[in-house]
């Protein structure tokens, strides 16, 4: 019996040595994984931060949970201030409604997204125009779902747009009240008569 025990703990090293060899691949793959979740934190990450469109994340009521720079720069507060609020404080009082209706819709699963043009009051009184791109993330087994909205500032582009259209219409009422727009809308022929 006592070469017996020497033989069986032989046994188990050479069993332990080939579970050993079987388990490294899947450690080594475990491990490999692990390094490309945290390569796309971190590519995420960078994304968020560097981004010069606006990146807010809320919790399924609209308080903020993170917010990039370009967001902060846009609206005028900090991260530590909007995460004090929910996205309908900033949101010009016109636009609540509709824009809370549009939420619920996507908690319900009604739509997957939506966009918005909508004004927001920023901290120091003034508005910014901006177009909203909003959808659900998700929950897994690490987070809850929440509320994401890319935001990029309009503003310009509906000051010009106000412009463009401005000459038009001021050229026209001009007209209409002008004595010499009736004479020079007349044809040629009627000039004068």
């Amino acid at each position: 019996m006592a070469h017996a025990k020497p033989t069986s703990n032989k046994r188990s090293r050479e069993s332990s040595k080939t579970k050993e060899e079987k388990l490294r691949p899947s450690e080594l793959a475990l491990r490999e994984a692990h390094a490309q979740v945290a390569r796309s934190g971190e590519r995420w990450w960078s994304v968020f931060e560097n981004s010069i469109i606006g990146f807010a994340l809320t919790d399924l009521k609209g308080q903020f949970i993170a917010t990039n720079p370009a967001y902060q720069r846009m609206v005028g507060y900090t991260d530590e201030e909007l995460q004090q609020c929910r996205f309908l404080d900033i949101t010009v009082e016109e636009y609540r409604e509709h824009d809370w209706a549009l939420v619920e819709e996507l908690l319900g699963g009604k739509r997957r997204q939506f966009q918005i043009e909508k004004q927001f009051r920023r901290k120091d009184g003034s508005l910014v125009w901006v177009r909203n791109s909003v959808s659900i993330v998700p929950s897994n087994e690490k987070s809850p779902r929440f509320i994401m909205a890319l935001s990029e500032d309009i503003t310009n582009a509906r000051q010009i747009s106000m412009i463009s259209s401005e000459p038009s219409s001021i050229c026209s009422a001009a007209n209409r009240s002008s004595p010499m727009a009736s004479a020079s809308a007349k044809p040629a022929h009627f000039r004068g008569r």
